[in-house]
């Protein structure tokens, strides 16, 4: 493992470890306590004399998967601009191997690259975020519901990596960096983030189905 950065972007991309890991926190918990409290309070019983409830939590659905995806992205851009303008540029090194997708385009063009992947990370954002809103919806416990979607993502790449199907993890999807190009197999990207879409929709599934058996 080289100690100095081969090019500028990747300064970025060794300095984003903490952002990786606590992304799915930063996803949920500031999006997701609006709607478990107010399901809590009994406020949406009430709810249908102004609107259908169910119009009124896709609004808040979405309001809150467009500011999850916003928080998201404005934290991966201000520190790809800190690093591409304020960051010194100097003490590389001299031999630069290719090891990364997009390498030569995360050399000879950071902010194309930066911003793409910025964009990208909506993804993986907005699938957390929603992972924290049907859990807060639907479960009684609010440190459980919001805290899920960070504990799968721990074990999610956990146990990848065990297996030896790093590149499947949704945590390579969001930085495509932490596995080298040759370990990278086709399609593989995408397996993460189906992967968290089918939880999501089995999540919704049961729990809609136990809530309906209590109603009975």
């Amino acid at each position: 493992m080289h100690l100095k950065p081969m090019y500028l972007l990747e300064v970025w991309n060794q300095s984003e470890d903490i952002f990786d890991f606590i992304y799915p926190i930063l996803c949920t918990l500031p999006y997701c306590w609006c709607i478990f409290f107010e399901k809590k309070d009994g406020y949406l019983k009430y709810i249908y004399t102004r609107t259908k409830e169910r119009t009124y939590i896709m609004k808040m659905y979405f309001t809150g998967a467009i500011l999850a995806a916003l928080s998201i992205v404005i934290i991966s851009v201000a520190g790809l601009l800190f690093t591409l303008y304020v960051f010194p540029t100097d003490n590389f090194q001299e031999i630069i191997g290719i090891e990364n997708v997009f390498q030569t385009m995360q050399m000879e063009e950071p902010i194309t690259f930066g911003l793409m992947l910025s964009g990208i990370r909506i993804i993986p954002a907005v699938l957390f975020y929603t992972l924290g809103f049907v859990l807060t919806y639907y479960m009684d416990n609010f440190f459980v519901a919001v805290s899920f979607p960070f504990i799968y993502s721990i074990f999610e790449n956990f146990i990848t990596d065990m297996i030896g199907f790093a590149d499947c993890s949704i945590a390579s999807f969001f930085n495509i960096n932490r596995i080298s190009i040759e370990y990278i197999r086709p399609y593989s990207m995408a397996v993460g983030p189906l992967l968290l879409v089918l939880i999501i929709i089995m999540t919704s599934y049961i729990s809609n189905k136990k809530r309906g058996l209590q109603n009975v």
